[in-house]
């Protein structure tokens, strides 16, 4: 009986929250962490590539850094004038432009979403993509003070993708196409089925899912955590971006119970041997998936409260945050900044806390 009522108070203890001020440290101190990498002053093992430049950028702008910052300012013109080289980078540039300030960015994000339609696979998955130049939009919507958004419907040009592309792509994808979407520009019909139609084809017997590159089932290797959290959210978005209700989807209900069976937040559960270093990547792909459906708890555990502890308990001396591969430090504390300043918890600037203004028009069919 004792031993039942101590466990009952450490599971309710788990669910606490650190403090708001805690927390407010801790982002503050992991984004001063990025400025200085990103000016060449941090850790002599990281650097910025394109798809660092969009994933730090995004963070900043998540975390509250204003968009006056010097480095911000500097990281949004590489954003805004490097070639689009991969799905990651597209995916995240997109993200970051629609946190920014969609109405603003709209013809960027148009090419965002038309790199990403152009360069889906055939079973409906993203790989990594290749350099690619999409044309801009002819007809951007007003960003100026009216704040109007003329809708763009984006449709395949090109057909660059191959047969087949693997599920962490595929989730990033997801996550740039609801960004463009912010900005009024909406993807075609096809590509989106084409989308669904592989996560519920791919989801494992148990509810989850795998990496499942090229498309390939290996059984050997089974479902895991990032890839599983991947599904559901890019499910939830998709679902979204065709006005569909995702709440009632039986493979989103089938993903998050098996997120709830098997909750951590000190591992990528079940991830394959060799896979640790994923561990906050799994994190953040966790927090889209509370935010998006949205929910407190997976199963019993909030899963932010608990997320956040282990992160404040886990952050180093100089405010970054490492995994197993000391080389994906910068990663890593992006993805443990985009946990702990989850969307719940601060509006995106382009907002400023409230709704954007309806759209002109109805998105098309």
């Amino acid at each position: 009986m004792l031993l039942a009522l101590a466990a009952a108070l450490i599971a309710m203890q788990e669910n606490v929250p650190p403090s708001d001020a805690s927390i407010e440290r801790a982002i503050k101190s992991g984004t001063q962490a990025l400025i200085a990498q990103s000016q060449g002053a941090g850790p002599a093992d990281v650097g910025l590539n394109n798809d660092h430049t969009a994933l730090v950028l995004y963070t900043l702008v998540h975390s509250g850094i204003s968009l006056e910052n010097e480095t911000v300012q500097k990281l949004l013109a590489k954003a805004l004038t490097s070639p689009f080289t991969g799905t990651y980078q597209v995916s995240l540039t997109a993200a970051a432009l629609a946190a920014i300030d969609p109405w603003k960015h709209q013809s960027k994000l148009a090419q965002c979403a038309q790199y990403l339609v152009d360069w889906q696979c055939d079973n409906g998955q993203w790989g990594y993509g290749e350099k690619y130049d999409p044309p801009a939009p002819s007809t951007p919507g007003d960003g100026g003070a009216k704040r109007t958004i003329a809708r763009l419907l984006i449709k395949r040009i090109k057909k660059l993708g191959g047969l087949a592309g693997d599920n962490s792509n595929s989730q990033y994808a997801a996550l740039g196409l609801k960004a463009a979407a912010a900005g009024g520009c909406d993807v075609e019909a096809p590509a989106l089925n084409r989308a669904i139609e592989w996560w519920e084809k791919s989801q494992r017997k148990d509810g989850g899912w795998s990496y499942e590159i090229n498309g390939a089932d290996k059984p050997e290797v089974g479902s895991y955590g990032s890839m599983t959290a991947g599904g559901v959210s890019s499910l939830i978005m998709l679902k979204h971006l065709k006005n569909s209700e995702p709440k009632v989807v039986t493979s989103v209900l089938r993903g998050l119970s098996w997120l709830a069976d098997n909750f951590t937040v000190e591992t990528n559960p079940k991830a394959p041997s060799g896979s640790e270093e994923w561990h906050h990547y799994f994190l953040y792909a966790m927090e889209r998936v509370g935010d998006l459906y949205p929910t407190e708890k997976f199963g019993k555990r909030a899963w932010y409260a608990v997320g956040a502890t282990h992160l404040l308990g886990t952050q180093q001396a100089d405010g970054t945050w490492r995994g197993a591969n000391s080389g994906l430090a910068i990663a890593d504390t992006c993805f443990a900044l985009l946990f702990l300043e989850r969307v719940a918890r601060r509006p995106p600037v382009a907002t400023g806390g409230k709704k954007p203004p309806a759209p002109e028009s109805p998105p098309p069919k």
